[in-house]
């Protein structure tokens, strides 16, 4: 998918929790909110859900919300942006196969939380096609986790 010249028809989030308003989970409330009004099918992939911020969610129409990945048609999803390392195995086995057609951004956004951190730099340098930071200060606290990844974003 040419990211420049059209936009996702769905996307795929993933987060280690939705329950409390905290910062990861504001930040995909928000990008969930974003592609919802885009007209985007916005799939939200997270361990665990629940109250209170499940109904922020609730509040689009465009946004499913899953704790599991068996009614997902991850063959479908046209972006997929990881949080908290949480990559579905799906993702890898459409790498395997090489079907994979999707792009997929990685989302780092603390320099101290350990989910933060990438489990295993050469898959996220295979798979990525932009990697963010929340800030400067993150990006310098993974620069040696991430020195032979070549870093596209902050």
């Amino acid at each position: 998918m040419n990211m420049i010249n059209s936009f996702p028809k769905s996307i795929l989030i993933t987060q280690g929790e939705l329950i409390n308003y905290s910062g990861s989970e504001i930040v995909t409330l928000e990008i969930a909110e974003y592609f919802s009004l885009k007209g985007t099918n916005v799939h939200v992939l997270s361990y665990g859900n629940g109250e209170p911020i499940v109904k922020e969610f609730k509040k689009f129409k465009n946004v499913t919300l899953h704790t599991s990945t068996e009614d997902i048609d991850f063959e479908s999803i046209d972006l997929f942006w990881i949080h908290h390392n949480l990559i579905p195995l799906q993702l890898l086995e459409l790498t395997q196969k090489k079907i994979l057609k999707a792009k997929v951004i990685f989302h780092h956004m603390s320099p101290y939380h350990p989910l933060e951190f990438p489990f295993l730099p050469r898959i996220e340098k295979y798979l990525a096609d932009l990697i963010l930071f929340n800030s400067k200060e993150t990006k310098k606290t993974m620069e040696d986790k991430l020195s032979d990844l070549d870093i596209k974003g902050e």
